[in-house]
């Protein structure tokens, strides 16, 4: 076994991801092997936090050792921080990974205009095609995309750039022996042939809901400008676009009709100054003279609109597979209509029923609403506080994280849960703290 990635597995595994104290050891003692040599006192004169020197001095590389064995035998690489395929671009951030597990053909990234675009999985059809169109184009006159591989927006952009012969790469928010989302299993396939797939977390690592925000820095930095499509104002992409301000790189949003609540991030971002995107020219254009060897604006390529379109009918059908986003709201949504036009006939009926039977009827169509809100959002990708938590917000309403915490659930446990339950679009934040379901 190599004693160096040893080491640096046991520093990714023994410090959370996104912590800056990777950074400060690496910098200070210029190699792994002093930082898993050096002690506490070492470790406290560097001011790292009291809760990290204790899991640095746990010198076991037992786990270490295991995570390096099942990917040398499932032909997982891994990339450390000083290997030369580390980006530059990674390592002026505060908290770059110390390393990362990789899937598919390593190359230098920063040789190449990488460009994030990111959205919504609960795209319309239009900003589906945009997506898929944009990330064709792209890739195709030289640019390499980048996004977290969720379904819908993300998984359109690599999907066109993948069509185009081109080169994209895919962040994940879990363990690399995970395939999450699982509905973009084919893409994963592809993108590992022909593409990269990175992870900072560490090997078996659960895609929860803190682990996506942290993701998305790495995504932005990646990427010397970052494309918001079709994003809430409180979706992941929205994180993207912040961290993509913070580490200094440019901002595109595609622009749409003022009342789109689908595009109502993308809106606010124009408002504060981001770039308006119509087309891949859009960046490459500026970009065209620092990477000369790799951009070709003149490259128009056509978009393959047979593919595409197996692409929008899998992705937008109804009635045929329920694991589809698209599928769950359409079904939510004709379960409400029809539970609606029930209740509407039921109190138009016998209008001299006594008070007590009509108390009944009510609250059989209050259980009958909050039963079709549970059966119709898709549950099975959700642990079982995430679960516990919808089923409350199923029964009770509105709710903040305090009121959620006295239906049984930990206050430790809920806010990560929350923060899933949004990204999976699910539930949203309202003011005043509270969550309801979407």
């Amino acid at each position: 076994m190599n004693e160096k990635i040893l080491y640096y597995i046991w520093l990714s595994s023994t410090l959370r991801a996104g912590s800056k104290t990777p950074k400060l050891l690496l910098e200070h003692y210029g190699s792994i092997e002093k930082i898993y040599n050096a002690g506490k006192e070492e470790y406290k004169a560097l001011s790292v936090p009291s809760g990290e020197i204790s899991a640095l001095c746990n010198k076991n590389l037992d786990d270490a050792k295991h995570h390096y064995k099942y990917c040398s035998d499932k032909k997982i690489g891994i990339l450390c921080y000083d290997d030369p395929y580390y980006p530059e671009r990674l390592k002026i951030i505060d908290n770059p990974p110390p390393m990362f597990y990789f899937q598919g053909k390593l190359c230098q990234l920063d040789d190449y205009p990488c460009v994030t675009m990111v959205g919504t999985r609960s795209c319309s059809e239009r900003g589906f095609r945009l997506a898929y169109e944009s990330g064709f184009d792209a890739a195709a006159k030289g640019a390499v995309i980048v996004n977290g591989l969720a379904l819908g927006i993300d998984g359109a952009c690599i999907s066109g750039a993948l069509d185009a012969s081109g080169y994209a790469v895919g962040i994940l928010g879990c363990g690399i022996d995970r395939i999450y989302p699982f509905g973009n299993k084919e893409l994963f396939s592809r993108l590992s042939e022909t593409g990269l797939i990175l992870s900072e977390f560490p090997l078996f690592s659960e895609p929860r809901g803190t682990n996506f925000p942290i993701r998305n820095r790495v995504m932005s930095a990646l990427s010397l400008a970052t494309v918001i499509f079709e994003a809430s104002s409180s979706s992941g992409a929205m994180i993207t676009a912040k961290y993509a301000l913070e580490q200094g790189r440019r901002i595109f949003a595609v622009p749409a009709k003022p009342y789109d609540k689908n595009y109502s991030g993308a809106l606010e971002l124009i408002k504060d100054g981001a770039s308006v995107f119509t087309e891949s020219d859009d960046i490459l254009a500026e970009y065209s003279m620092s990477f000369p060897h790799r951009i070709n604006l003149a490259n128009k390529a056509a978009i393959p609109q047979d593919k595409l379109n197996s692409y929008v009918a899998k992705y937008f059908k109804k009635d045929v597979d329920p694991d589809t986003p698209v599928n769950r709201r359409f079904l939510k949504k004709r379960d409400e209509k029809k539970t609606k036009e029930e209740k509407k006939a039921l109190f138009a009926e016998e209008p001299a029923k006594d008070n007590e039977v009509k108390k009944e009827e009510k609250a059989a169509v209050k259980a009958s609403v909050q039963e079709t809100k549970s059966i119709s959002a898709d549950l099975s990708m959700l642990s079982v506080t995430e679960k516990t938590i919808y089923e409350v917000l199923v029964s009770y309403g509105s709710l903040t994280a305090d009121e959620i915490s006295e239906k049984g659930v930990k206050i430790d446990d809920i806010l990560s849960a929350l923060t899933l339950l949004e990204i999976y679009g699910l539930v949203r934040a309202k003011p005043g703290g509270k969550y309801e379901l979407i």
